[in-house]
């Protein structure tokens, strides 16, 4: 990840940096990822600026949020109940606005949720969309992916294909828990890294939490939890009445609660991208190519052995319009 600012707008942007591996082609969960992000614009959802390679990296420019995640605020911690509230509302107006665009997230966790502005109003960025899945371009959901702690029983069972919109509210339930009680809900102290062990898959499956005896915790944010950790996607709360609960519409801003589009959108369009991801592709199989005629030539003579190694990502490889922070 490098920080760089745009030369002409001022604006500071992350550069995730993808090391190009001359083995492997350009994974599909880079390009899907990459797509899905591009069509989403929108306060709560960090914003995609653009994609470019160079001759050993593919790098995606985002927003930068400058707050980091969500997950160095509730990991062994506790959240207010107004605090973990108003967070709470972002995600599931940023998480309402993908799905109406026909994108599922299905990798919803803290370390995803990115925050920006001041530590005292923190504004939620939604970020991580390598396994997402598009109504339009994409078949329906049916692999187990998702980090362990935050599958839906329907994700864990793995038996065909399930609601993805449903999943994603799963997901968000599980990260509400985390920032309330600070700790995964179906862990028990042993297994707090939340490795699926036939313990807490059994949890999962049958929903099963427990709230820490010590919090004190209003009956209407128990409520939201209830509904929404049901084992039967079918019973399970939908986005769209999760986010008109009493515990949400108390205490939240219309402006939250509305949702707002993003600032900056970006201009490289989807044909664009996909030249970019063509060319990358090609340049990486003649990379390959290369390889292989040196390893073939010096099986013949080691003499002509010769050593490549990897283009360094300085400023003076980077997109023009950027320079590295």
């Amino acid at each position: 990840m490098k920080l760089a600012r745009h030369k002409r707008s001022k604006e500071l942007v992350t550069i995730k940096c993808i090391k190009q591996n001359t083995d492997v082609l350009l994974d599909k969960n880079v390009e899907r990822e990459i797509l899905n992000h591009r069509r989403l614009n929108h306060s709560n959802i960090l914003g995609f600026r653009e994609v470019f390679a160079t001759d050993s990296h593919l790098c995606i420019v985002v927003e930068h949020a400058s707050a980091g995640s969500l997950a160095g605020r509730c990991e062994g911690r506790r959240m207010a109940e107004a605090q973990a509230r108003q967070l709470f509302a972002q995600l599931l107006d940023g998480l309402a606005y993908c799905h109406a665009q026909g994108v599922y997230h299905r990798d919803l966790r803290v370390e995803h949720i990115l925050l920006s502005g001041s530590v005292y109003e923190p504004v939620v960025k939604i970020s991580g969309f390598g396994y997402s899945k598009s109504a339009v371009m994409d078949s329906m959901a049916k692999t187990m992916v998702g980090a362990k702690g935050y599958m839906a029983p329907e994700v864990v069972m793995s038996s065909g294909s399930y609601d993805a919109s449903k999943t994603d509210v799963w997901a968000a339930g599980v990260i509400l828990y985390q920032m309330l009680t600070g700790r995964l809900p179906f862990c028990h102290d042993s297994n707090a890294s939340g490795v699926l062990d036939r313990n807490m898959m059994q949890r999962i499956m049958h929903g099963q939490f427990l709230l820490p005896g010590d919090l004190e915790l209003s009956m209407e944010a128990q409520d939201v939890l209830c509904r929404v950790f049901r084992p039967d996607p079918k019973k399970r709360i939908a986005l769209a009445e999760l986010r008109k609960h009493p515990w949400l519409t108390k205490g939240t801003s219309a402006k939250l609660a509305q949702g707002m589009p993003a600032e900056g959108r970006s201009m490289q369009t989807e044909e664009g991208i996909t030249d970019v991801l063509q060319r990358a592709r090609q340049r990486r199989l003649q990379r390959r190519t290369a390889t292989h005629s040196d390893a073939v030539a010096g099986a013949t003579s080691s003499s002509s052995l010769k050593h490549i190694g990897p283009a360094s990502l300085g400023t003076q490889s980077m997109r023009p319009g950027m320079r590295e922070e």
